[in-house]
C-alpha cells in the first residue's frame, strides 16, 4: 500500500497504471449502483410491508424518505473530514458493509419502530459512498483524465436506475422459491423479508474484494487538508458573495430529489392498486425510472 501523503506527479506509480485506475472506478461503480439498489428497493415492496406490519401509508412515507435521509444528510460533514484524514478503501470497505449488512438484518424487522432503524442505519452507511469514491478517482488519476473517471462512476446512476427494480424482482422471485423449497427455515419470513436479505447480500461480497484489490493511493498534497485546522469559515464566506445562487442550486435540487424519490417510493404502489400489478411486473415495468443525480 502507497504512503498517505506527498503531491503525486505526472511519474505516479498510479497514473502510470492506467488500466488498475479503471479497474478501481469500475469497483467504485459497481459499489454506487448497489448502494442505489438498496436504497431504493423498498419502493417495490410498499403494500407487502404495510399489510405484514399493519402500517399506513403515512408510516410508510417516513421508512421510505425521513429514516434513509436524516444520518445520510448530517453525516456528511463528519464523513467529509474522515475522508480527507484516513485511509480511504477503509472506510468505503467498511461503508458497504455496513449498509449491506443492515439492508439484510432489516429483512428481519417485525416492527415499524425495527425497520426504521435499519433504514437509518443504511442511510449513514451510504454516506461515505460518494465522497470517499470522488477522492479516490482524485488520485489516481492525473488532472485531464480525471473528468473522464467521474463520468465513468456517474454512469452508476444510470445502471442502478436500470438494474435496480430488475435486481429486486429477481429477489422477489428467488425469495418465493426459496421459502417453498427450504420451509422449516424460511417459512417465517414474508417476500418483503427475504427480498431486502437477498438483495443486501452482493455488498458484502464486494466490500472484501474492494478491501484486497484496491490501494489507498497517494494523497494529492495539493487538495489534502492532513494537519490543518478544520473551519467553516471558507465556505460560508463563499456562501455569502453567491448566496442567490447556491439558494438557486440548493431549491433546484430538493425539488429534484423530491420528485424523483416520490417516483421510486409510489408510483409502483399506485400501479400495483390501480390495476392489480405484481411487485413483480412492476419492476419490470419501472426499471427505466431516473436515479438523483445527486446520490
Amino acid at each position: 500500500m502507497a504512503a498517505e501523503g506527498g503531491s503525486p506527479s505526472e511519474s505516479s506509480p498510479y497514473w502510470r497504471r492506467p488500466a488498475y485506475a479503471w479497474y478501481v472506478t469500475a469497483i467504485l461503480l459497481v459499489a454506487f449502483a448497489l448502494s442505489i439498489v438498496d436504497r431504493i428497493s423498498i419502493g417495490l415492496l410498499v403494500d407487502d410491508v404495510r399489510t405484514d406490519l399493519q402500517l399506513s401509508d403515512t408510516q410508510m412515507g417516513p421508512l421510505q424518505g425521513f429514516a434513509f435521509a436524516d444520518l445520510y444528510t448530517l453525516a456528511a460533514i463528519p464523513v467529509g473530514y474522515a475522508v480527507d484524514r484516513y485511509r480511504r478503501t477503509l472506510l468505503l470497505g467498511a461503508d458497504i458493509s455496513v449498509w449491506s449488512l443492515i439492508t439484510v438484518v432489516s429483512g428481519c424487522s417485525r416492527s415499524l419502530i425495527s425497520l426504521f432503524l435499519a433504514r437509518v442505519g443504511v442511510g449513514l452507511g451510504e454516506s461515505t459512498m460518494t465522497p470517499a469514491a470522488s477522492s479516490l478517482i482524485s488520485d489516481y488519476f492525473p488532472p485531464a483524465a480525471r473528468p473522464r473517471a467521474f463520468g465513468m462512476f456517474r454512469v452508476g446512476d444510470a445502471i442502478a436506475s436500470g438494474l435496480a427494480y430488475l435486481l429486486a424482482s429477481f429477489a422477489i422471485q428467488v425469495s418465493d422459491r426459496m421459502r417453498g423449497a427450504f420451509p422449516l427455515l424460511f417459512g417465517g419470513f414474508h417476500n418483503w423479508q427475504m427480498t431486502l436479505i437477498i438483495l443486501g447480500r452482493p455488498g458484502l461480497l464486494l466490500a472484501p474484494l474492494l478491501l484486497l484489490t484496491v490501494r489507498e493511493p497517494v494523497r494529492d498534497e495539493r487538495a489534502s487538508t492532513t494537519g490543518k485546522p478544520f473551519s467553516f469559515a471558507p465556505a460560508l464566506r463563499q456562501f455569502s458573495r453567491q448566496r442567490l445562487a447556491y439558494l438557486g442550486l440548493m431549491v433546484g435540487g430538493v425539488v429534484n430529489v423530491a420528485v424523483i424519490y416520490a417516483q421510486y417510493g409510489w408510483l409502483p404502489t399506485a400501479f400495483n392498486r390501480s390495476y392489480g400489478w405484481s411487485p413483480r411486473r412492476s419492476a419490470r415495468r419501472f426499471h427505466s425510472l431516473p436515479c438523483p443525480a445527486q446520490s
